[in-house]
């Protein structure tokens, strides 16, 4: 692909702005209009490789969440109660399932802000026994973070983790809210907790979270992902069955804290998290969202302190 010196400007801005939709409608003007290279850099050269790639996991993540709107048949539906619908379809060439978990949630945007970005808390919130770790392991650009996440086994089974490169796309102008995009990777050398060890590592083909911003106090959520367990002697039909059950189960629970966060305030812990990122995400956030064409007025959540 050759871009101009402009064109990779104007890509690289929307970029680092995290509006990577607005950068892949830029990439495909560029590619359209046949621009010659225009003397990129060795170095812009291998953004713009990254930024393709980055672009066209966000868009293949985006159609995976549209299609289950937009009346596709390959989605079965699998459990819809307490306004929680999960629903699932077999992927080509892969053994597990692909799911997608939607429900219109009615608490603000305020509320489940932290309880996503913040989520190496979470854990402090939950039953011990649930035995979930998650750590933040490196800050990535404006809205994006490399997580840790230890699942408990039951025995005989081993403990598993994933490390996942997680960013916040925002795609207010597009869909009227934000995609959250994850993504497995391989630590290589890094230094992972000690619950890594004698874990097996797990991998998630794709994943994201449409979260769209409906009103003051509502919001609806998708969230589609595939995933390899690494469960190979255990038969795909019944970790397809236990993973159904499982994920609405979890919402549930997400749903509830929810709740409780919103009526009762945020735990003491998540002060210090917000007031250190304010300037970077929680006064950006609001600030985009209220710029949204999408967006259903009056909102006016700038005006809404954290």
């Amino acid at each position: 692909m050759s871009v101009s010196v402009a064109s990779f400007d104007a890509i690289e801005e929307a970029y680092d702005d995290a509006r990577w939709l607005e950068a892949g409608r830029l990439i495909e003007e560029s590619t359209d209009e046949g621009t010659s290279s225009g003397n990129l850099t060795s170095e812009q050269d291998a953004k713009l490789a990254k930024i393709v790639a980055d672009v066209n996991s966000a868009v293949a993540t985006d159609k995976a969440v549209s299609s289950r709107s937009d009346g596709s048949s390959d989605w079965i539906l699998s459990t819809d109660a307490d306004g929680i619908c999960v629903e699932y379809r077999k992927e080509k060439g892969k053994p597990g399932h692909s799911f997608a978990i939607t429900a219109s949630v009615d608490f603000s945007i305020n509320c489940w802000v932290p309880l996503v970005f913040e989520a190496d808390l979470i854990p402090d919130t939950l039953p011990k026994h649930m035995g979930i770790e998650l750590v933040i392991l490196e800050e990535r650009g404006r809205f994006g973070r490399l997580m840790y996440e230890k699942l408990f086994m039951p025995p005989p089974y081993a403990n598993r983790f994933m490390v996942l490169d997680c960013q916040a796309i925002d795609v207010i102008n597009e869909r009227g809210g934000f995609l959250i995009l994850f993504r497995t990777e391989d630590p290589g050398d890094r230094i992972l907790p000690s619950s890594s060890k004698g874990a097996v590592r797990m991998d998630v083909n794709f994943g994201g979270a449409m979260c769209r911003v409906t009103g003051p106090d509502t919001t609806d959520m998708c969230c589609v992902f595939n995933a390899d367990a690494k469960l190979s002697y255990v038969p795909s039909f019944v970790i397809n069955f236990v993973t159904r059950k499982m994920l609405w189960h979890a919402f549930k629970l997400f749903q509830k804290k929810a709740h409780t966060f919103q009526t009762d305030g945020l735990p003491p812990q998540y002060a210090e998290r917000i007031e250190a990122s304010r300037e970077r995400i929680y006064d950006e956030i609001p600030r985009r969202l209220n710029g949204g064409v999408h967006i259903p007025s009056p909102i006016k959540i700038a005006e809404e302190k954290l």
